[in-house]
């Protein structure tokens, strides 16, 4: 299954669980909810987003920087280094690295300028 299949499930799940809760007026017997709302189907969701996540992060740790959305970067901008992270901006992972900063500014640079991009780097103090 892949992660957007199981992130619906688990949507759905979520979903039923939310409406069963909050509406008296359902029963959980209509064919989904009777499913989702089981101690089951929460079983499912539950294992199917993990398994999505896991999928995820292996993916995530086959990729090298800066091919991971989220990954923490830097990026030289008007004189100093801006941090932020990776995006999944214009052309990405097709030759344009784009970072958002923590003021939530878009900059960009061409993959091969790897002078003015890096991973974040602490301050040494």
């Amino acid at each position: 299954m892949e992660n957007r299949e199981a992130i619906e499930v688990f949507n759905k799940w979520m979903d039923c669980k939310d409406a069963y809760q909050a509406d008296p007026s359902c029963d959980g017997n209509c064919l989904s909810c009777e499913y989702y709302t089981s101690a089951e189907g929460e079983k499912e969701a539950m294992l199917l987003a993990v398994a999505a996540l896991e999928k995820q992060e292996r993916e995530t740790q086959e990729k090298p920087f800066p091919f991971v959305v989220g990954q923490p970067a830097e990026m030289f901008f008007n004189g100093k280094w801006e941090k932020g992270k990776i995006v999944a901006g214009y052309r990405f992972n097709d030759g344009i690295v784009t970072i958002e900063t923590e003021d939530g500014r878009k900059l960009w640079c061409g993959q091969d300028r790897t002078d003015i991009y890096r991973p974040y780097q602490e301050d040494e103090a």
